[in-house]
């Protein structure tokens, strides 16, 4: 029976690995660093039929079973093989697990077997000089030969080796690589040949130097240093401090960050040199999609297309100025804002009159998200900004979007956004409600609702953890899953998600405060609160407990109900805590109701009682109060409308002889003629069941009604 394989691609740490046919791509030994005739290990890349590849490693003490099996170049059937994960900063293959020959492991040659498929897996030289690659992993590369240097010795704990660089080059971009030891070796002998000209070099698992990480300098030893210490300068730092890269502006996406010390030593390395970019660009593309993780700063180069009135803005006290540009890369479109002296810097550039074809590089800038648009702001004293910068990647940029057809739109004024003033937004721009009548609403929208938190509701669920994509996650299989992003994601943060409980005289209901509300009410990211969260102050952090019994204005989100049967919440859009606008929209309120209620209770004027000469007056028993008032509506023949409206005093009784017999049915027995009326002031309430309209009386008779049933209880609305 024919062996059946397992693509490279279904390896994972949760099962064993089961028969794989793979060829070997690339084979080595790895020195062992104290004895360096002696090999470390035999480490190699493997890769099956499918053009999946994975790391293999036999370490030194099984490397007696299989040093005279495996060859470079030829096919394998591995089988009882050890998978572990893919870590460290010298990954081969981006596949996330890597396999380890066991005791047991059989390899076995598959002889006329074949796995087709290119051994390289070239990057362009311009994602490793834009700074897209992840240097973790080792990179394969092609380019024209285009410079050697002068070879020399490197020396390194104690021990010298021959040094060299090459310089190469493709499609306009250059990249150098620096050759050691037996490297150096080959291109000696390659130079000797003499050819020069045309010449390719490929350079297969090379390692991307350029790695980052974050120092810091406190004011106290600030004095030791600060003469020291140049930007752009090459520095040898010795014994210094290591603490974990935290926090949500981080420079570098490294794990740890450096901190001086007082026995640090820091000497500069005159004439020594550490090639690569100071840039690290993203695409502006992966920022406005959402995939950026907002804790790390940012590198982005656009060309720019807008710039916007120059303003002041107040914060604390302190007034600084503000303008906004816009930048926009392959199509994608994305807004700075500036502050302080990067608006004097943007000054500068404007008065020189250079509006066309304007490259714009800002180094370590902010992400920021406000109202679902996101957008990129400058750091205090850490962004630096740029117009048409002066760098192989700047240069690069400026030509492709020159060529591209698709050259971005020319330099515009930005228009000013206007600010939506709270006071308008809370008393005027938006209906208000009662908590009641938010339940009872039948048309969705925005409402304003007067409450007291009165309950947390959940205390030990205030926040969630969450994907860039800002749904939640929940773990499996040692990282997280996102079910909208359908796939396991390693960057996660946390985001508030506070439920409270909301009265007013009306009802309670529960409201939801999602991220970017609870932020801007707490003026704390979830994560900062959680860094400075103390486990003696219980689950819920004092800033959070601190909402109860506050009185707020909650400008909520109505959504018809999916299902009745449970408790609708309601989602919390905006806050506002002014004491001043609070106390604004009490007052207009408690306006407003009064007027209404003055309207409901006005009695019938004598003026409106005359002008209607066809109308007839029909006057309660003096059991009925001014605020009862009403009217009722009867037709008579000749479709005579019959207006009822009452009021207990106020009316002689010389006006009755005006009006002719009524015919009215009570619905209580027999009808009589009514001779007098007496108008007597009521001193008591009663509630007595309305009256409804009767059918129409085609024939008038005359009736004759009892006195008693005049006292009748009667309440009158008004038609």
């Amino acid at each position: 029976m024919a062996l059946t394989f397992e693509p490279i691609s279904q390896i994972s740490s949760s099962k064993p690995a089961g028969n794989i046919k793979a060829r070997v791509v690339r084979l080595w030994k790895l020195s062992d660093f104290n004895r360096n005739t002696l090999p470390f290990s035999i480490e190699m890349v493997l890769m099956d039929s499918e053009g999946s590849r994975i790391h293999a490693s036999i370490k030194k003490t099984l490397w007696y079973k299989f040093q005279s099996e495996i060859r470079e170049g030829k096919v394998y059937s591995f089988e009882n093989m050890g998978v572990a994960a893919n870590g460290g900063s010298y990954k081969t293959t981006h596949h996330p697990y890597k396999l380890n020959f066991q005791f047991g492991t059989k390899c076995l040659p598959l002889f006329g077997a074949l796995v087709s498929g290119s051994d390289f897996k070239f990057v362009p030289i311009s994602d490793i000089v834009g700074g897209s690659y992840d240097c973790d992993y080792l990179v394969d590369v092609i380019g024209m030969l285009t410079g050697v240097g002068t070879e020399r010795e490197y020396e390194r704990n104690g021990s010298a080796t021959k040094l060299n660089v090459i310089a190469m080059e493709a499609d306009g971009y250059k990249l150098q690589c620096t050759l050691f030891g037996t490297y150096v070796d080959k291109l000696n002998t390659f130079l000797a040949t003499g050819e020069t000209a045309n010449v390719v070099v490929s350079i297969q698992l090379a390692k991307v130097k350029g790695s980052k990480i974050h120092a810091s300098i406190k004011k106290t030893l600030w004095y030791k240093f600060q003469s020291e210490i140049r930007e752009g300068k090459v520095y040898s730092f010795e014994n210094m401090g290591v603490a974990a890269n935290g926090g949500s502006y981080k420079t570098t996406h490294h794990p740890y960050k450096l901190n001086v010390q007082f026995g640090t030593k820091c000497l500069p390395l005159c004439g020594a040199l550490v090639s690569g970019s100071d840039f690290k660009f993203v695409p502006i593309f992966d920022i406005v999609g959402g995939s950026y993780d907002c804790d790390y700063l940012v590198d982005v180069i656009g060309m720019l297309t807008g710039v916007g009135t120059e303003r002041e803005y107040e914060r604390n006290g302190s007034a600084t100025k503000l303008n906004v540009i816009a930048m926009e890369a392959d199509g994608y479109k994305l807004q700075c804002t500036l502050f302080g002296t990067y608006v004097d810097e943007l000054n500068t550039f404007l008065a020189t009159g250079e509006t066309a074809n304007v490259v714009v590089s800002i180094q370590l800038a902010k992400v920021k998200v406000f109202q679902d648009n996101i957008h990129i702001q400058n750091c205090l004293n850490c962004t630096r900004l740029k117009f048409n910068p002066v760098c192989a990647e700047g240069t690069a940029f400026k030509n492709r979007m020159i060529e591209n057809d698709d050259t971005p739109s020319p330099l515009t004024q930005l228009a000013v956004e206007p600010s939506i003033d709270p006071l308008q937004d809370f008393l005027f721009n938006t209906p208000r409600t009662t908590i009641q009548g938010l339940k009872d609403s039948q048309q969705e929208g925005m409402y304003v609702v007067l409450g007291t938190v009165k309950q947390i509701v959940n205390p030990e669920n205030w926040y969630y953890t969450a994907c860039m994509c800002n749904k939640s996650v929940y773990p499996a299989e040692g990282m997280h899953f996102c079910e909208k992003c359908n796939r396991h994601v390693v960057k996660v943060f946390p985001r508030y998600s506070i439920k409270v409980r909301v009265v007013d005289d009306s009802d309670c209901a529960t409201f939801v405060l999602f991220d970017r509300d609870a932020t801007m009410l707490f003026n704390k990211s979830c994560a900062d609160i959680l860094e400075t969260h103390r486990a003696d102050e219980g689950v819920l952090p004092t800033e959070i407990g601190a909402l109860v019994n506050c009185t707020y204005l909650f400008k909520v989100e109505f959504k018809t109900a999916i299902s009745p049967r449970f408790e609708q919440s309601f989602r919390v859009k905006k806050v506002c805590t002014d004491g001043v606008i609070i106390n604004q929209f009490k007052a207009k309120w408690a306006k407003e109701e009064a007027t209404f209620i003055k309207n409901t209770n006005e009695m019938g004027s004598l003026s409106s009682l005359l002008d209607k000469g066809k109308d007839m007056l029909v006057v309660g028993s003096s059991s009925v109060q001014s605020h009862d008032l009403g009217s009722l509506s009867e037709t008579i023949d000749k479709d005579k409308n019959i207006i009822v409206e009452g009021t207990p005093i106020g009316i002689s009784e010389d006006l009755l002889p005006k009006f002719s017999s009524v015919a009215v049915d009570l619905d209580v027995g027999a009808s009589k003629k009514v001779s007098n009326c007496c108008l007597v002031k009521s001193t008591t309430r009663k509630i007595v069941k309305r009256v409804l309209p009767q059918p129409e009386i085609n024939e008038v008779e005359e009736i004759n009604l009892p006195i008693k049933l005049l006292k009748r209880n009667i309440k009158i609305e008004k038609i």
